[in-house]
């Protein structure tokens, strides 16, 4: 993942680069064996785009695009050689709408000096988001580290 081609986390209005994202399932979860994703170019090169947000203290999974090699027949449609030219959200996870996201503890970074440098490159200032359980318990600026 870059920042040409970053993930968002939505929060209080705002839409913001994300310095790491959590895991797309829960640990365990069999929906996590269904696809090999495939980075499409250095830009990308997990093959996955999403979008998190945060509503009422709660993290949620809202969006997702990917590029992946099914496991097997009867998810969705790929071209002859077997490659997805998009999973989304509703593949993933089996419904269309925000997938609450309780398997999540820990820190999720947002940048708040974007540039096009690579997510690695620490920002001068960052947001950190701390959640126990996909629920939200501190909210801080931080130095870059």
């Amino acid at each position: 993942m870059t920042k040409q081609i970053p993930n968002r986390l939505e929060i209080d209005g705002e839409s913001h680069v994300m310095m790491r994202t959590p895991w797309l399932f829960a640990p365990g979860d069999d929906r996590a064996d269904r696809y090999d994703f495939v980075g499409i170019d250095s830009a990308n090169r997990s093959g996955v785009v999403s979008c998190w947000r945060v509503t009422e203290g709660v993290l949620y999974l809202s969006e997702v695009e990917a590029t992946a090699y099914r496991r097997d027949e009867n998810d969705i449609p790929c071209d002859k050689r077997g490659h997805c030219t998009q999973v989304t959200l509703a593949h993933l996870h089996d419904q269309t709408g925000p997938v609450r996201v309780d398997w999540f503890s820990g820190a999720i970074d947002l940048d708040l000096e974007p540039s096009f440098d690579t997510v690695f490159a620490p920002p001068e200032k960052a947001r950190r988001l701390r959640f126990v359980a996909g629920r939200l318990v501190s909210d801080e600026i931080v130095a870059g580290s």
